[in-house]
């Protein structure tokens, strides 16, 4: 059997067009463009011949195969960051999309289901997918983070459904580049980051710019590039695979003639 690559790319730029102004994809999280993409998604694998349904959360399914027993997952996500590349996320559901549609232009007998699925909200901390194995943190304002997206308590709940499948598979863009560089054109992973944030403020003492001299001062900003540079040399000495950045850097108050207090 061969996929139909030329569906495949048109697929692909069909779910593209759902995107926010600017360059690159900006389909953000619980956005409407992740609302229409989701619906391209449900339409188009019912044109398919797919079998289709979305959990109270709004993740979406599109099921090929027998109606009864365990079956197969695979997908990935719609959701994009801002200006984000155009196979993130999107590649994974629309390959998943034309491995069912492949099995039924071949008549494929399956023994067990086989599910598309595309989660919702993965970037913002792998949230729809969280939400289907049960893994979604509950922190003390849940709820009201919950309303904030339109989700109550009870919809996350009735969400959890990773029990009705024996496995998953997820084909996706590497964000590195290791492939690449050994000239490999596809990989297997085999371990996952352990992803640990945190909020660092630095404070300094504010003075006139240009008249307390540099002996006299002790400024926050560049107490940080201190800690910045040190950081990068901690974290390269402890060699592959262990990586470290800083995302964000705020500068309050941010006044061209007094110290500051940085947050990283």
């Amino acid at each position: 059997m061969k996929i139909d690559l030329k569906r495949l790319i048109g697929m692909l730029e069909e779910v593209n067009s759902v995107t926010d102004e600017g360059e690159g994809m900006t389909r953000p999280a619980f956005s409407n463009f992740e609302d229409q993409a989701h619906e391209w998604f449900i339409k188009k694998c019912e044109a398919l011949g797919l079998r289709t349904h979305q959990d109270a959360f709004g993740n979406s399914f599109a099921t090929i195969g027998p109606k009864e027993g365990k079956g197969i997952l695979i997908g990935s996500h719609l959701d994009t960051v801002n200006n984000g590349g155009k196979f993130d996320g999107a590649l994974g559901v629309i390959t998943a999309l034309e491995v069912a549609a492949t099995l039924l232009d071949n008549n494929v007998s399956l023994k067990k289901p086989v599910t598309v699925v595309a989660f919702r909200a993965e970037e913002v901390g792998l949230v729809g997918s969280s939400v289907f194995t049960g893994l979604l943190e509950r922190t003390e304002r849940f709820e009201d983070w919950l309303k904030n997206i339109n989700r109550t308590a009870a919809t996350v709940d009735e969400s959890i459904g990773y029990e009705a499948y024996t496995d998953y598979l997820e084909l996706h863009i590497e964000q590195g580049k290791n492939l690449e560089t050994k000239n490999k054109n596809i990989g297997i992973v085999n371990s996952i980051a352990s992803l640990n944030r945190m909020n660092v403020t630095v404070h300094g003492e504010a003075g006139h710019a240009g008249t307390i001299s540099m002996e006299e001062r002790n400024d926050a900003l560049m107490n940080t590039a201190k800690i910045l540079t040190e950081f990068e040399r901690i974290v390269k000495s402890y060699g592959a695979p262990n990586v470290g950045t800083v995302g964000t850097l705020q500068v309050y108050p941010s006044s061209r003639g007094k110290s500051s207090s940085p947050l990283i």
